[in-house]
Order: C-alpha cells, then structure tokens, then sequence
C-alpha cells in the first residue's frame, strides 16, 4: 500500500465537468478525462470512497468535503476531488446530488484500476460486487503522497474533511 512520501501512480480518471446545463436532471453531460499527470505542479485533496450513493459516503464522507472546500483551497489546494469505481455518469451524478458545482471533481476510477496500483482497493465482490477503493483522503503535492491516511475502522475519522484540514500540509 502506498504511504506518506511515495509518488502517486499515474493514472487517468473519466469526469463530466460541471456546466450549467447540468443543473437540469435529464442533462448527462460530456465525459472527459483527467491525467494525474494534470496535478504534477498541483496540490490536490484527493478523497477515496467505495462508492457513490452508499451510507457513509453518502451521509458523512463527501459531503463535509463539499461543505468544507473552501477551507480546503485556503489552505493551499488546488483541486479537491472524490476518487470511487463508478463510472463518470454515476459520479456527475452524486456530485450535482451533493450541490458540489464544480468545486470538487467527482471523479470515476474505472474498475479501480489507479487505487489498485496504489494499494488502496479491497475486495467487494461478496459484499457489493466487484472490487472498491478503500475510504481514504490523500494530499498529493507535485505527484507526492504528502498525507495519505486511510480508514481502518467503520465510519469517518482520519479521512474526514475536519481532520485533513487539522493536519499540516
């Protein structure tokens, strides 16, 4: 599993930025992608879930890192994005639930592909059928693993937005 100081994997994610035609429900948007090869003079808060639309994702998770973004590009982010293994249409669409507008990217790691190279996937398959990210929140400056910190436990704690704001970075 990758760590504090270990160069992030590269990797591409599919996206649909947010426009505001988005606002209208039956809207899908354009895909996209994004290269982790776009963050490389960047400093990104980058946020792992299992998955779009589940309990604590949905209830606690993302959305103090929506409520919180702000807080999160004062401190010095420049991107602040939610990373699962649906795909971009799934993840537009929890994002315009979330009221997120663009301000964080809600981004689809297709099959977990990236989190696997990072060793930051487990396997769901008994559970919810395929193999999901671990809950996780990272910063990653100029490609480097700054905080990588990653749920143990049940629940929200060191991956939460409050705690990655207490940390210095």
């Amino acid at each position: 599993m990758s760590q504090a100081g270990d160069n992030i994997p590269q990797g591409t994610f599919d996206y649909i930025p947010f426009t505001p035609e988005l606002e209208d429900d039956s809207v899908c948007g354009v895909k996209q992608t994004i290269s982790t090869d776009d963050w490389k003079d960047k400093k990104v808060v980058l946020v792992g879930v299992p998955g779009a639309f589940t309990p604590t994702c949905h209830q606690s998770h993302a959305p103090e890192y929506v409520k919180k973004v702000r807080e999160l590009k004062d401190k010095g982010a420049d991107i602040v994005a939610v990373i699962m293994s649906n795909d971009a249409y799934v993840a537009s669409a929890w994002g315009r639930t979330l009221k997120a507008k663009g301000d964080v990217l809600f981004l689809a790691d297709n099959n977990g592909k990236w989190a696997e190279q990072a060793g930051l996937t487990y396997d769901a398959s008994l559970t919810q059928g395929f193999t999901r990210l671990k809950r996780f929140a990272a910063v990653i400056d100029q490609g480097v693993f700054k905080i990588l910190e990653v749920e143990t436990k049940g629940g929200v704690s060191n991956s939460g937005a409050d705690y990655i704001l207490s940390q210095s970075w």
